[in-house]
């Protein structure tokens, strides 16, 4: 087993940084991308919730016309006239309401999947971060143990290297 240099402790630190970047570029390109849909189906939807107001206002409009048009035959059925106004405007009503759900429900959704996403990266980053914490604690171990006498006075190099293995098995098993 050879020694770990520190230039190739430096290179693996630095390959790690590199992907800690890319993981939050990621994150980042994910959420974005999410908040871009998003924004995307309320836009959409605030135009169908105006193109329903704007049925509505010209349904209206067309009736008023048709009653001035008409006032004297329509008098008469003018209870029955806003009886059909009524129902047909709690209708809209009720589907503006059924369709303000829907994009309460879809906006609730993207949201919990951006926040789960988002808690994936972290926790993707969190663990890399942990075994990068680990890698470099056990090259700190192998540096102090390489820094003991008693190891430096081996006979040779590969008793060295064989005696810090066995030091490193013995606390990793303790």
């Amino acid at each position: 087993m050879s020694a770990v240099t520190l230039e190739q402790l430096m290179a693996v630190m630095i390959d790690m940084q590199k992907e800690i970047g890319l993981l939050r570029k990621d994150m980042n390109r994910e959420i974005g991308s999410l908040r871009e849909e998003m924004h995307q189906e309320v836009g959409s939807l605030r135009t169908e919730m105006g193109s329903l107001r704007e049925e509505m206002h010209q349904e209206i409009g067309t009736l008023r016309n048709e009653m001035h048009q008409e006032v004297s035959s329509l008098r008469t059925e003018m209870g029955s006239l806003r009886e059909e106004m009524h129902q047909e405007i709690g209708s809209l009503r009720e589907e503006m309401a059924a369709q303000y759900e829907e994009l309460h429900r879809k906006i609730d959704i993207t949201m919990e999947e951006v926040a789960s996403i988002r808690e994936e990266m972290v926790t993707k980053a969190w663990w890399e971060e942990e075994r990068h914490n680990d890698f470099r604690r056990e090259v700190r171990s192998k540096f102090r143990l390489l820094s003991d006498r008693s190891i430096t006075q081996e006979a040779s190099i590969e008793e060295a290297h064989a005696r810090i293995d066995r030091l490193i098995e013995e606390q990793a098993s303790s």
